[in-house]
This record gives C-alpha cells, structure tokens and sequence, in this order.
C-alpha cells in the first residue's frame, strides 16, 4: 500500500464485545490526539447481493471524545498523517474478521466528503484490497451494487473473500 506504516493499537477490553470491538491508538502528527476505532454491531442483517443476508458490523473511527470511549464523528483534527490513521484503521480488519467470521463491515462518513474520501481511498488501494476482500458500493436507498473504482457510493460494504457459511 505504502511505506508510512501505521500506529499500534490497543484493544479495549468492554462488557458488551459480542457486539462492539474497540482499539484506541495515539496519532502523533501537529499533536497527540487519542483515537478510537469502533466495530458496531448493526441490528439487522443487510441482504448482500449473490450471497444473502449477512450479520454487519459498523466499522467506525474518529477523535476519542474527553473522558470516554466514544468516537467524535464531526471532528476534523488536520493532524497531517491521515494515511498513518488510515493504514492502523485498515490493519485492525483482519483481526475483526479473525473474531467474528462470516460477518461483513459497512462503512460511512458523517458528511459527504468524508463519504467520498473513504470511496476515493478504496478506489486508489482497490488493486490490493479486492485480492483480499469483495467491496459494495452503497448507492441511494440504500441498495448495495458492486464496487466501481472513482464512483462515489453513501457507504461502502466488504467482506473476506473466502467461502462464506451463513449459519
């Protein structure tokens, strides 16, 4: 992907991990600013084309709020490293899928420009990510089709590629 590297990671440790899975790391840029990435559980299964209904966690990430372990969606910190952020984020998904297989992860941003930032990143890393992972793209009303690289979508949805057992 790139020779930045990422930051290391720690996993939180919380009373409700069968549905949320959370790593804190310090993204050290202009400043230290204390991170969360957070696995979510949606409530629903979401119906993913030539597969089925599969069980979906919400991958999210973003500035940890002040005493808590809660994510800042609307912060924009400009911290100058965001690949760094970016690549920790991605090297924390084998490690959900490792924990919770036969599950796929949904992605969003809180504004439209975070929405195509996310769009853009997969579209430039699609060569590498699509040899281990199959994408969708979300487009309006919610319906899932598959990913083209340079098209913006409202959400993006991937899973392993690796047989899939829906229990």
């Amino acid at each position: 992907m790139n020779d930045v590297g990422f930051y290391e990671t720690d996993s939180i440790e919380n009373e409700n991990s069968i549905h949320r899975l959370m790593y804190a790391f310090v993204s050290k840029g202009k400043t230290d600013i204390n991170k969360l990435i957070v696995y979510s559980k949606i409530r629903h299964q979401i119906k993913v084309p030539s597969v089925g209904f599969m069980t979906v966690y919400n991958l999210g990430f973003g500035d940890q709020k002040e005493n808590s372990f809660e994510i800042d969606h609307f912060a924009r910190s400009n911290n100058g490293n965001m690949i760094q952020v970016y690549n920790t984020v991605i090297n924390t998904v084998p490690l959900f899928f490792e924990l919770h297989p036969n599950t796929c992860l949904f992605v969003t941003g809180s504004d439209q420009k975070r929405k195509n930032i996310y769009s853009g990143y997969v579209s430039r890393h699609f060569a590498t990510f699509s040899t281990e992972y199959t994408f969708f793209g979300q487009e309006q009303g919610a319906k899932f089709v598959p990913f083209e690289c340079r098209k913006p979508y409202e959400g993006l949805l991937f899973y392993p590629n690796r047989p899939i057992m829906i229990l």
